[in-house]
């Protein structure tokens, strides 16, 4: 299990014991104590966390705007320079998510590269591969702030809520798009496998 604090700290735990705090992720890779005080994974409130299918990797990010990737077997930071236009600075929980090809939570195709979808206060949620740190796409469309977003595992759906009690779903259509691109609104959605190109459904309650 792991935990984020607001003293910039991600914890792991052996929930099988009791105070039983395996490692303090620390974001330099600094050749300590695991368990050192010192170990810091942010420099600001960490709002989010979320593990890959596999348990392997563990997204974190925070109040100082940076996502970071981390080995779960290691405890190390991976290194991924997840390009730098996270907008996260309020006082609640922001969690990404990550979408991979097979595994738990994944629906039965997922994506490959695995994707993460990071919802970012100037509302858009912006997807990045996650290996690579990419930026490969913006979802645009929401009129308020994205709080949370959900992936819908029978089928290639994404779900974002905002704090003007907005749902939007999100589906992948072969098509060609950058980066910037706004996304359609339509009625009908195109369940093919792609990350180029997402139309957006609004539900207002």
């Amino acid at each position: 299990m792991a935990s984020g604090g607001t003293d910039s700290t991600v914890r792991i735990w052996d929930i099988r014991r009791s105070a039983a705090c395996l490692m303090a992720l620390d974001q330099h890779n600094t050749e300590t104590d695991p368990l050192s005080p010192t170990n810091q994974a942010h420099s600001g409130a960490v709002t989010g966390l979320c593990f890959h299918p596999t348990g392997h990797y563990l997204l974190s990010t925070a109040h100082d705007e940076r996502l970071r990737l981390w080995d779960t077997w290691t405890g190390r930071n991976a290194l991924v320079n997840y390009d730098p236009y996270i907008c996260n600075q309020f006082d609640q929980p922001l969690a990404p998510l990550v979408v991979a090809a097979g595994g738990a939570g994944a629906g039965a195709a997922g994506c490959d590269p695995p994707l993460v979808f990071h919802p970012s206060d100037d509302r858009q949620i912006l997807v990045f591969d996650m290996l690579k740190g990419k930026l490969v796409k913006r979802l645009r469309g929401s009129f308020g702030r994205v709080t949370c977003v959900c992936w819908r595992t029978d089928r290639e759906e994404l779900y974002s809520a905002t704090n003007e009690r907005e749902i939007i779903v999100w589906s992948p259509v072969f098509k060609d798009a950058d980066v910037d691109q706004t996304p359609l609104v339509c009625r009908e959605y195109t369940h093919m496998h792609s990350i180029h190109s997402w139309f957006s459904r609004r539900e207002i309650f």
